[in-house]
């Protein structure tokens, strides 16, 4: 059987293409990276602490009196306004009245026929007073006001005021980077309007999805009868943040040590927008350049718009002393746009925080091999495709929840490049058209003496040959520690991690006191 011989630079680049390949496309996911890192600065993403609702009013007094007055209750009635009360009220032929300018809840009938003929007793009409107030916040109206008034119970009626407090003012404190006029506009409730707690805790996520500012909502007492006034309570942090850090995350091809610099500016002038810039380079400043630049929009309608761009340059020159000189080269640029939508909170869900995100990715790599000056082996790709992702969290008293279920779909032959040929060349079956899901997974639990305990999973699924630009890569610190970075790469697969943190602590601090470091204990297992 006839043999084919390659010339000897072309074995070479053929032999090499698949690692070169692979390290250049891993290494040009210039923006996982460069969330990564900057992440550790610049907050993408709200408070994991949920806001509050407090309330200024006093709770009834929660009587355990339990000791007979004499009489049974043969009648309860509610009434809008103390003025309708009645000195001495005969039972009559009702069991249950509630005034017609009472918006009482559906439930409210079943709640205070319980009541109807039992003895009463302090304590079972601090129980009935609770059960009216709490009958209300079941329906999302928190804000009401009951008690008894004065009056002669000796014929076993009761009469019990119940005003729903309609809002009176909203005011803002603490905000220096926020316009308070954005945060009382989207407020979505006017003075004199019932004060749906639905309404108001889907405004304040609205208002902490801008991860510079925290709201917390503060009932009081309005100053008009029958109301109460709303205050945002906000706690920013600082809008313009910068950066710098040393690792040694990179990968062998362009050196393992790296430097990066960067910063981000929320909310600048106040506009609900913000702009980031990430920089990274081998240590040497030679081998490796990457540029990310961020910026968020958060829309009118609620709606959330990200822009990522990033551009890296690599440059990977043959060392003098091999036998075979052979120079790397390449470009990588990206582009994403992603749109979000924030989703209401489900009924039987509350705790649960839920977006919507679509996006569409634009990526363009290339690699050159060069045996003695001379192209040897080029080739580029173009990604085009469509990003869909559902994210849920949830914080309870034990921790946090966080849920990423989403599916990439690329239609290829959209662009030049990005056909089944360029493909297949970088990796053999390959093709442009392609479709993989993708799921990630976290846990946090708060664990006593302020450790924390953190579960993480996430996987790939697909029965497609995938590029190094979409695989699962595994090694390295944002994957498996203790091995180099993208050490294996994978078309299907998990990684699995789990961490044990303990609570933070200053060094420098203690000798300086305007130094403010801190410091974490870390044990963990990885695994993929």
């Amino acid at each position: 059987m006839p043999r084919l011989r390659l010339p000897l630079p072309l074995l070479i680049a053929s032999a090499l293409l698949g690692l070169v390949a692979g390290n250049a496309l891993a290494q040009s996911r210039a923006i996982d990276k460069a969330e990564a890192q900057r992440g550790q600065a610049v907050p993408e993403s709200p408070e994991s602490e949920p806001p509050r609702e407090e309330s200024k009013a006093e709770e009834p007094d929660p009587s355990q009196d339990r000791t007979p007055l004499g009489i049974d209750l043969h009648a309860i009635r509610l009434l809008s306004h103390q003025d309708k009360t009645e000195s001495n009220p005969a039972p009559g032929s009702e069991s249950i009245s509630i005034d017609a300018e009472i918006a009482a809840p559906d439930s409210l009938h079943g709640v205070l026929e319980g009541y109807v003929g039992q003895p009463a007793s302090m304590g079972l009409l601090a129980d009935l007073v609770k059960d009216i107030i709490n009958a209300w916040r079941d329906n999302d109206f928190p804000i009401v006001d009951v008690y008894l008034p004065e009056q002669n119970i000796t014929e076993g009626k009761i009469q019990i005021v119940v005003r729903e407090a309609m809002l009176g003012q909203v005011e803002v404190e603490g905000a220096k980077h926020s316009d308070p006029a954005y945060l009382k506009k989207n407020l979505r409730l006017s003075p004199g309007d019932r004060i749906d707690r639905r309404v108001v805790e889907a405004d304040l996520d609205w208002l902490n999805e801008n991860p510079i500012r925290q709201v917390n909502l503060i009932y009081d007492r309005g100053e008009e009868d029958g109301t109460a006034d709303i205050l945002l309570q906000t706690i920013e942090t600082n809008p313009l943040t910068a950066y710098a850090g040393f690792a040694n995350t990179g990968v062998p091809l362009t050196g393992e040590n790296e430097w990066s610099a960067g910063f981000n500016w929320s909310n600048p002038f106040r506009t609900e927008q913000s702009i980031g810039y990430h920089f990274g380079s081998d240590v040497d400043f030679e081998t490796l350049e990457s540029h990310s630049v961020f910026y968020r929009a958060f829309l009118p309608w609620r709606h959330e718009f990200r822009f990522i761009g990033a551009v890296v340059q690599t440059d990977v020159p043959s060392n003098p002393d091999d036998l075979i000189p052979i120079d790397i080269g390449g470009e990588s640029i990206q582009l994403t746009g992603e749109y979000r939508l924030p989703l209401r909170r489900i009924g039987g869900a509350r705790r649960i925080r839920q977006t919507l995100t679509a996006a569409v990715d634009y990526k363009t790599t290339n690699t050159d091999l060069l045996f003695g000056g001379a192209s040897v082996f080029d080739s580029e790709i173009a990604v085009f495709q469509f990003r869909t992702q559902y994210e849920a969290t949830q914080q309870d008293r034990l921790g946090r929840t966080q849920l990423t279920l989403g599916s990439v779909w690329s239609p290829g032959d959209v662009l030049d490049h990005n056909d089944d040929a360029s493909f297949d060349l970088l990796r053999e079956g390959a093709s442009a058209d392609y479709w993989y899901g993708f799921l990630e997974l976290e846990r946090s639990f708060t664990l006593p003496a302020d450790f924390q305990l953190v579960l993480r999973g996430n996987g790939h699924l697909t029965d497609a040959r995938l590029t190094s630009t979409e695989q699962l890569l595994a090694g390295g610190y944002l994957t498996v520690r203790g091995f180099d970075e993208n050490l294996v790469r994978g078309d299907s697969g998990a990684i699995l991690n789990a961490e044990l943190i303990s609570p933070s602590f200053s060094l420098a601090g203690t000798a300086i006191s305007d130094v403010k470091d801190k410091w974490n204990l870390l044990a963990f297992y990885d695994s993929a």
